[in-house]
């Protein structure tokens, strides 16, 4: 990158020209649940570094007293050339733009994150929760720090951010289906002894932190000795099977979903994972659309690079 010095204002252009892209620090996350990708927070680091140091060479390029004369306080586009789509620098304008539009969420690395994380001495004192609580704390995010329905407008940012959000909306059903919460009310209070007891009875993979918590309020004396294998060792496939068994049951499922139900595997979402965990729960097999979405995932990997669906 260009050197600049201390008189010149081109550092002042940049930093006001990225706006949100050069204020946005990388979460520090702790141990979550559900899918992460915090290898998104290096593609976004590196992108807005290689960003920087573009708009340096573009600017060293102006004279100091064209630099002196942009007000880099003013987003006006006939001020402020860095702001203009159509002007000299259109071609970074829309380069910033589109890190805009793909800031990364905070939840990519993990939902429990350095200043969002449970109070459990606050959140421990409460009888019962709503549902949107319950599912946050289910996550290890303080539902004082998220809003579920702010948190959902965000898809489309990264696919591995909808992947997350995906999960997030399976969790929301998943709680309201075994709470008998109406999932378009999320006001509606779900008694913390009773989820506690689902949490045990499914064993179903929850922040261990407020797992932990939930144990040391509710658990029977009986039971409080009792350490439960993790739930994240004790369904993890690979202690069932070995990966070229893996590998195969995800062709199987990948090429069945293809032939027999249409499905894309470049589609950035589907109902499909969620309409077979539904054929097996009729069935009487029990398997989460997590599962289902997990080994088409990995089947897609097999397929020709230039296959196209007929």
């Amino acid at each position: 990158m260009p050197e600049m010095t201390k008189a010149d204002p081109s550092a002042e252009l940049i930093e006001a020209a990225l706006g949100e892209v050069a204020l946005w620090a990388r979460p520090v996350s702790f141990q979550s649940v559900g899918p992460a990708f915090p290898e998104v927070y290096d593609r976004f680091e590196a992108e807005r570094a290689a960003l920087r140091d573009k708009l340096a060479r573009r600017l060293a390029l102006l004279s100091l007293e064209e630099l002196r004369s942009i007000p880099f306080a003013s987003d006006a586009p006939r001020l402020n050339p860095l702001f203009d789509p159509q002007g000299r620098f259109a071609e970074l304008f829309h380069e910033i733009d589109d890190l805009k539009v793909r800031l990364p969420q905070d939840f990519l690395g993990a939902w429990a994150i350095a200043g969002k994380q449970i109070d459990l001495d606050y959140w421990s004192a409460f009888r019962s929760v709503t549902l949107e609580q319950a599912v946050f704390l289910s996550l290890g995010r303080d539902p004082r720090e998220a809003s579920y329905d702010i948190i959902c407008q965000s898809y489309g940012r990264s696919e591995e951010a909808d992947e997350v959000l995906l999960f997030l909306e399976d969790r929301y059903e998943l709680i309201a289906n075994a709470m008998g919460c109406d999932p378009v009310a999320p006001e509606a209070q779900i008694n913390l002894t009773d989820f506690h007891a689902w949490i045990e009875e499914v064993a179903i993979c929850v922040d261990p932190a407020f797992r932990a918590t939930l144990r040391t309020r509710f658990a029977a004396p009986e039971d409080s000795g009792r350490i439960l294998a993790p739930v994240s060792e004790a369904l993890d496939q690979k202690q069932v099977l070995d990966q070229r068994e893996r590998n195969s049951m995800a062709k199987l499922l990948t090429a069945i979903a293809i032939d027999a139900y249409g499905y894309d595997p470049d589609a950035s979402r589907s109902k499909l994972p969620k309409e077979i965990e539904g054929i097996c729960a009729l069935l009487g097999l029990e398997v989460t659309t997590d599962t289902v979405r997990k080994y088409l995932r990995l089947g897609k990997q097999f397929l020709p690079k230039d296959w196209k669906p007929e």
